[in-house]
């Protein structure tokens, strides 16, 4: 009996935790999987009409990939171009795209054809986001004919931190088991026990695999993000102070997010002098922690300073330029946390 209760709840918490973290991509996929069908307008559209925007869902977690879909409707002969896309589209990072051309649109009065695209996104970005505009083509079959372009709505879309109980992926219901249990003898234990070692062993390998899957997924999205916040810092406006801030500011996060992973995006910002504390104990070095100290010192005291129209010394401009220097090469070096004791830290 303790056997048999012991495998019912090994084997729960593996389905549990198999389904809420490999699975919860496929699950929010299948939220929207009605927009993933291709659906025909029937003759409501013309070739005047902008494209077509269908969304899988508007509110998302961040990381959680979702899809859109834009749908053009032109007469037949015409050719329909997308604009190229580029491995992010506004804050938003570009999985895949799919094109379905020339589709025939059915119970329309004219010759008229159906022009797909399929956007797989996910984003990092907390807060309401929007995705811009999509350019889309139209020309004639004659290489010499004037090209007609025209534009997607944008779409405001909500990055949460965590989603609802009711949005997230959900476990089988389990049912009580009905019916007699007939109690073995200690020898039919035995050698039921003998026989069943492998069935748990099983569920946690299965679970340590999930969830290594699952923490290597997130571990490449965040150093990722790091990577494209540094570049973009690099090239940031130092020359007022509030300038100045907000990029010190940034730095904070990026560095934050590099050593306790991406939970650190939606946590409460850590202080500078414990952020130091941290990255010294992840192998940044006494040079590369004074650069930071003074980058870090010289916007405590210009956000505080009354005086707004006073200039950033150049050598905390210095001290910043090479303190992202120095991040850009430690976020390369150095591997995310793949554990959730140290995520959570």
């Amino acid at each position: 009996m303790t056997l048999q209760k012991t495998l019912a709840c090994a084997l729960m918490l593996g389905i549990v935790l198999f389904a809420n973290g490999v699975f919860a991509e496929d699950q929010s996929s299948d939220a929207g999987g009605s927009a993933n069908q291709i659906v025909v307008p029937r003759g409501v559209v013309t070739d005047a009409n902008a494209p077509r925007v269908i969304m899988s869902k508007k509110r998302v977690a961040i990381a959680e990939p979702f899809m859109m879909r834009i749908e053009v409707v032109a007469p037949a002969g015409r050719q329909v171009r997308f604009q190229t896309m580029e491995q992010t589209l506004g804050a938003f990072n570009v999985l895949d795209v799919t094109d379905t051309p020339d589709v025939p649109v059915q119970g329309a009065d004219s010759d008229e054809r159906l022009w797909i695209r399929t956007i797989n996104l996910e984003t990092l970005q907390f807060g309401t986001q929007t995705i811009p505009p999509v350019e889309v083509t139209v020309q004639a079959s004659d290489d010499a004919a004037v090209e007609r372009t025209r534009k997607s709505e944008p779409v405001a879309i909500e990055v949460v931190s965590v989603l609802d109980p009711e949005e997230q992926a959900k476990p089988d219901v389990f049912r009580d088991i009905e019916g007699e249990i007939s109690l073995q003898d200690e020898s039919n234990s035995a050698s039921g026990f003998g026989a069943l070692w492998w069935l748990p062993v099983s569920i946690v390998a299965g679970v340590l695999g999930c969830v290594a899957v699952v923490w290597s997924r997130r571990r490449d999205r965040s150093m990722r993000w790091c990577r494209n916040q540094l570049n973009e810092l690099k090239d940031r406006s130092l020359n007022a102070p509030t300038e100045y801030v907000d990029a010190a500011d940034s730095l904070k996060r990026v560095l934050q997010v590099s050593v306790v992973g991406a939970s650190g995006m939606s946590a409460p910002a850590i202080s500078g002098t414990r952020l130091i504390e941290m990255l010294s104990e992840q192998g940044y070095g006494e040079p590369e922690l004074k650069r930071l100290r003074l980058a870090f010192a010289g916007a405590d005291r210009l956000k505080f300073d009354s005086r707004r129209d006073q200039n950033v010394p150049d050598e905390v401009v210095d001290a910043f330029r090479d303190a992202v220097d120095d991040a850009v090469r430690c976020v390369i070096a150095r591997r995310e946390p793949s554990s959730p004791v140290k995520e959570n830290a």
